[in-house]
């Protein structure tokens, strides 16, 4: 499989892949017909290297067949199968990014009640040496979660977002086959 990227004046930038055959786009130990079929983790991260220096706008994917291994109605099935797996990623990564952002806010949230119910302890009730020990674990306590929440919105969010923004293009992108020889 060879990658190669081209500017199109209709597209914004394509992504082309020289394939020997279909199969090369899927798992080798997959035995299912293309609709079903599990993408080739190769075909998926020579996707991601070639996408990466891609822009968001109006990416082609162009996969390049042998003239004679190609089948219109299996073209059909995989340009389905890909947009399918695509979106599937997509949507899948957004909500994990999702979750791992309301995730920090919890922490958040738990700090600032923490640290709110560690002043009022401290204004308004008698110290006790119990009192005096809540109010020691509190403090920290607080100042960890407001870190470690904050870390989870700032940093590892961004972590997932790479992978998020090529399935994203992917999704987005229009796929054609071509043949050569």
């Amino acid at each position: 499989m060879e990658k190669e990227g081209k500017k199109d004046s209709k597209i914004g930038s394509n992504i082309e892949l020289v394939l020997s055959g279909y199969n090369d786009i899927f798992s080798y130990f997959d035995s299912r017909d293309y609709p079903d079929k599990a993408l080739s983790v190769d075909f998926i991260e020579e996707c991601r290297r070639a996408a990466k220096d891609k822009g968001n706008n109006g990416l082609g994917l162009i996969l390049t067949v042998p003239k004679t291994k190609r089948s219109s109605q299996n073209e059909i099935k995989i340009k389905k199968r890909l947009k399918d797996h695509f979106q599937k990623h997509f949507a899948e990564k957004k909500q994990e990014m999702h979750k791992i952002k309301m995730e920090g806010l919890r922490w958040i949230i738990l700090c600032v009640t923490l640290m709110i119910t560690a002043a009022l302890i401290q204004t308004y009730l008698l110290h006790t040496l119990a009192l005096n020990l809540i109010l020691a674990i509190a403090g920290p306590a607080g100042w960890f979660w407001l870190w470690e929440g904050l870390g989870k919105i700032y940093i590892d969010a961004r972590k997932e977002m790479p992978l998020r923004e090529f399935y994203k293009k992917m999704s987005d992108s229009s796929i054609t086959f071509t043949s050569f020889r």
